[in-house]
């Protein structure tokens, strides 16, 4: 495990700041009373970042909570990629550039 070490440094640094990126959100949309779809995408790349950086490292129960959590916001902003209004994210995103 010692060569692999500097490695687990990064993945926990990494991982470190994108949990401190994730509160931020949270205590910002608890004033405001809802997640804006930015917030939504970070939420998604945050964990599906965070699920494949544990996995590289065979960190499989980080892993599996962080698929767990990107499978719970998929639900809960909509199923099959829909947002909590029922567009399409693909359809707000071409919207915005």
């Amino acid at each position: 495990m010692a060569e692999h070490e500097p490695m687990v440094e990064v993945f926990i640094y990494e991982t470190r700041q994108f949990l401190e990126q994730l509160e931020q959100m949270a205590l910002t949309s608890e004033q405001e009373g809802s997640f804006t779809p930015e917030d939504v995408n970070e939420i998604f790349r945050a964990m599906h970042t965070i699920k494949g950086s544990a996995a590289m490292m065979m960190l499989d129960e980080i892993s599996k909570l962080a698929h767990a959590v990107e499978d719970e916001e998929r639900r809960r902003v909509g199923h099959h990629g829909h947002r909590a209004d029922g567009r399409r994210f693909h359809e707000w995103r071409s919207r915005q550039a």
